[in-house]
């Protein structure tokens, strides 16, 4: 809210929060670890808050955040949650922050992206993992698959989504609403 207030979270935020890897609700504001990174989050909603006020409700800020034990950094996307009605009964400017993180398991990506372009489990298993940046004989090897066998499991793919191009391949499981999953 414009308070700095987080008024809801998911179940997968929550798991984020508990897990003291960097994210946390103090005072029920959301904080980062580091003092520069919080600093860095709160002008980032401030902008974003302030901007929505006057009508600029396009700005969008984008934040890395550094974790402990050398895990991945998580990835924040802070955008405006647009409307005039509050949330939870709150009125004025809100902010929705959005949180990536590398570790996750994909398995509801999988079943999206297996529903959206009729792809076997198997080959959503593949096309997530050439879309993380794997090579196919990567995949196979962490599919625990013949070369062979992911060469034909590429090509089926390929057919059902119809690209010719593990790089536009990438681009079309990034760009596609599995990621939200």
């Amino acid at each position: 809210d414009d308070k700095g207030r987080v008024l809801n979270t998911n179940a997968l935020a929550s798991a984020l929060l508990k897990d003291a890897g960097g994210l946390s609700l103090r005072g029920g504001q959301l904080q980062l670890a580091s003092r520069d990174a919080n600093q860095a989050l709160q002008e980032a909603l401030a902008s974003v808050l302030r901007a929505q006020q006057t009508g600029q409700a396009s700005v969008v800020r984008a934040l890395r955040v550094t974790r402990p034990q050398g895990r991945p950094p998580l990835g924040l996307v802070i955008k405006p949650v647009p409307g005039p009605a509050g949330v939870e009964g709150q009125v004025g400017p809100r902010a929705a922050v959005f949180i990536s993180d590398p570790l996750q398991r994909d398995s509801a990506s999988q079943q999206i992206l297996g529903e959206l372009f009729a792809l076997s489990p198997a080959e959503a298993n593949v096309a997530i993992l050439l879309a993380r940046g794997l090579s196919l004989s990567e995949v196979s090897e962490a599919q625990n698959i013949s070369p062979h066998t992911a060469r034909a499991q590429l090509k089926s793919i390929f057919a059902k989504t119809g690209v010719s191009r593990q790089a536009e391949l990438v681009r079309m499981v990034i760009k596609s609403v599995a990621s939200l999953g």
